[in-house]
């Protein structure tokens, strides 16, 4: 869930790489950053580290950028990280690089240590001074009491025996030993290392964006040496599904959110899994494939991240290919991710009528193929003409404490999307339902007594859920909700029910997915007038690669 930048050079530029590495791998956590550098002749590492503060409006990595330069100016040799915290609060002291008490090993780890408290418990009984609640720092202070232990033995033979006899969990390591100023140890398990090379210096990092400007030559570092996806590709896949089904694809089909897989889940007759993640490393989908895998299953890959852990594992898969997203909320990811699968749907369902030589599709394969080429012409032509409808919603929004949001068929799905977009960038507490599921709970959420008080959002369109969406509509507003809806056919319901609406002037199979665009830009505007920061949001980072 973090990210980490290293560099060895001949040149004495390491400070720019790392500062550049670090904003590149923001995706990956921003609760704090920092760097630790070496220059020649020099023993003492310089280290410099800093937290976010949402109040103070305090961005570590532009701090950094900051004070870095000039403090670390000529360096040779370092290391960088960027964190989201897990082990520890979000504090300047359990930033990373940590090093042991006497600062010989500093270090940068992404991942979790299963064992932490028995780990820190033993250090403290031996005497050893913590300088932070981390777990990250344990590993530091272990290489460093081993070497104590061991005059004779090498700061690499001492990681290796750590990591063989005392760690338990996961981790991507970069260490350096002061004492052997012209090396890098580097160790992964289940968290990914790649190491960039060019003729006179030696990149280590999580990401390759992180160097790739440097040089395109790398290597991984490996271990040792259904739909199922998280978050918004979680959604995706619920949106995938209905029209999997439409094309009878499978005789079943089920999505499932990677952290909640168990064996269980994985089918007793011939099947597959498709596994979505944009970074292609997000730790529930690894776990949760890895398990499919010993089962026997057909593992396809639905990933942005090309060369990444679970686009290397899966038998075969697309990438998405919609470049790199930095902000944490997916929107271009979520929208190309629903295409991806579309495809892989129209694909399969092609191939499955040919062996059988019928065409009982075909027209509606057509159909849909059609309107997947001209779907880049209808963004274009939505987005201009909602931006003012989505403005005068989010003035509304904006004013709220909780917002529900309605849809049926594939609209529940990007209802959910939709909310969770509101969640996670305006801190607005959001949640979707089923419109079917109204009256099995949501609609003791409407405060009756206090008419207009309680605000729904309803996903209406002229499909064949328009009937049950009309219903919904009614009872809503029967019992006082504020109703604001988005909508094709705005002419087909009573204009007396409606409060506020968006117009989509778009009609085809398409249409639910073209709906994401006013739920995030609504968002987007929401943001704005909240003075919230839509691409860093709170507590969260883009790359989710611990549990």
């Amino acid at each position: 869930m973090c990210g980490i930048i290293g560099i060895l050079s001949k040149k004495q530029n390491a400070e720019v790489v790392l500062l550049e590495g670090i904003e590149l791998l923001q995706n990956r956590g921003y609760d704090s950053a920092g760097i630790a550098t070496l220059r020649n002749g020099d023993t003492e590492f310089l280290i410099t580290k800093l937290s976010s503060d949402t109040l103070k409006k305090i961005d570590c990595i532009e701090a950094l950028k900051q004070i870095c330069p000039t403090k670390h100016l000529n360096s040779y040799a370092g290391i960088g990280h960027t964190r989201w915290a897990t082990c520890g609060g979000k504090t300047d002291y359990n930033s990373h690089p940590h090093f042991d008490q006497n600062k010989r090993i500093v270090l940068c780890h992404n991942g979790t240590l299963d064992n932490f408290l028995e780990i820190r418990d033993q250090l403290i009984q031996d005497g050893i001074k913590l300088n932070s609640d981390t777990d990250s720092e344990l590993i530091a202070q272990l290489i460093a009491q081993h070497l104590k232990q061991n005059p004779q033995c090498s700061a690499f033979e001492a990681t290796k025996t750590v990591i063989a006899q005392k760690l338990s969990g996961q981790w991507g390591l970069v260490i350096m030993d002061n004492l052997n100023p012209e090396s890098m140890i580097v160790a992964r398990n289940g968290s990914p290392i790649l190491i960039g090379l060019s003729n006179d210096t030696i990149y280590v990092a999580s990401e390759k964006i992180a160097f790739e400007k440097y040089t395109s030559n790398y290597v991984n570092v490996y271990d040792g040496e259904l739909v199922l996806a998280c978050g918004s590709s979680f959604y995706a896949g619920l949106f995938a599904q209905n029209y999997f089904k439409k094309l009878k694809c499978f005789n079943s089909i089920s999505v499932v959110e990677g952290s909640e897989f168990t064996i269980y889940d994985i089918p007793e007759e011939q099947g597959g899994i498709i596994c979505i993640s944009q970074s292609g490393e997000t730790a529930d989908i690894r776990s949760a494939l890895d398990q499919a895998k010993e089962k026997g299953l057909f593992a396809i890959g639905v990933v942005n991240s090309v060369g990444s852990q679970i686009a290397t594992s899966v038998d075969c898969g697309v990438y998405v290919n919609c470049g790199r997203e930095v902000a944490v909320a997916a929107t271009k990811s979520f929208t190309s991710q629903t295409i991806v699968l579309l495809m892989i749907a129209l694909w399969v369902s092609k191939s499955k009528e040919d062996a059988k030589g019928i065409t009982t599709n075909e027209r509606f394969r057509k159909q849909m193929i059609d309107q997947l080429r001209s779907l880049p012409t209808s963004v274009g032509i939505i987005l201009y003409s909602i931006q003012e409808q989505c403005q005068q919603t989010a003035n509304k929004i904006a004013t709220l404490k909780n917002i529900i949001l309605l849809g049926k068929g594939a609209c529940s799905a990007i209802a959910k999307e939709g909310a969770l977009k509101l969640k996670e960038l305006t801190y607005i507490h959001a949640e979707a339902f089923s419109a079917g599921e109204l009256k099995h709970g949501p609609l003791a959420l409407i405060d009756s007594e206090n008419p207009k008080s309680t605000t729904i959002l309803l996903i209406i369109l002229d499909d064949e859920y328009l009937h049950d969406m009309k219903l919904a509509l009614s009872e809503v507003h029967s019992r006082g909700a504020y109703t604001i809806v988005i909508t094709n056919c705005l002419d087909k319901l009573p204009s007396e029910k409606v409060d506020m609406s968006i117009q989509l002037e778009h009609k085809d199979l398409l249409t639910p997915l073209l709906v994401v665009l006013p739920l995030q830009l609504t968002t987007y505007y929401v943001c704005k007038i909240l003075d919230t920061n839509p691409d860093k949001p709170r507590n969260l980072a883009k790359c989710v690669t611990v549990k």
